[in-house]
């Protein structure tokens, strides 16, 4: 498999498209947002929606990790040849494909703060969020806050939504 490219013709379908070629045939690699939130920023996904990446910014940050990205959907494609016994015209890799293919991923292009950045207003929407279903520690390490302050957060978010 060679001449990885990213597909920026705007066909969305809320995911990056990478193309290849396997020989003389051109295949394409489906990579979904949300595979790709979870292995760069597991609280991307719990982010503000202005906040969230928009599909040319995701498409540049699959273009800065091409050739990692390329290595994950070159064993994809592969396992996918083994189990079928035939090349697929196209292949999802999803967010395990990425996380068990040991590249590591940069992040330089990502235009998002990191959590000591972000506002208040932002801090208690990932609070509300993330209080739902995660422990306050590991919401204290995600944010780089103090527990307390987390907990604070949640509680007053959690009182006023109780209210309403």
């Amino acid at each position: 498999m060679n001449s990885f490219l990213v597909d920026r013709s705007g066909n969305r379908e809320n995911a990056v498209r990478i193309e290849f070629s396997d020989g003389p045939n051109r295949r394409t690699a489906i990579l979904k947002w949300t595979a790709l939130e979870g292995a760069f920023d597991d609280l991307l996904k719990l982010s503000p929606p202005n906040r969230r990446l928009h599909p040319h910014e995701w498409d540049i940050l699959a273009i800065e990790n091409l050739s990692a990205l390329s290595r994950i959907i070159s064993r994809k494609y592969e396992q996918t040849i083994a189990s079928t016994g035939k090349p697929a015209p196209q292949i999802e890799v999803n967010l395990l494909d990425i996380r068990n293919s040991g590249e590591t991923l940069t992040r330089a292009s990502l235009p998002i703060k990191t959590g000591n950045e972000w506002s208040r207003e932002d801090l208690h929407y990932l609070a509300y969020e993330l209080r739902r279903n995660t422990p306050l520690l590991q919401i204290a390490e995600c944010l780089q806050r103090d527990v307390v302050e987390v907990e604070t957060m949640a509680d007053r978010i959690e009182n006023v939504t109780s209210l309403a």
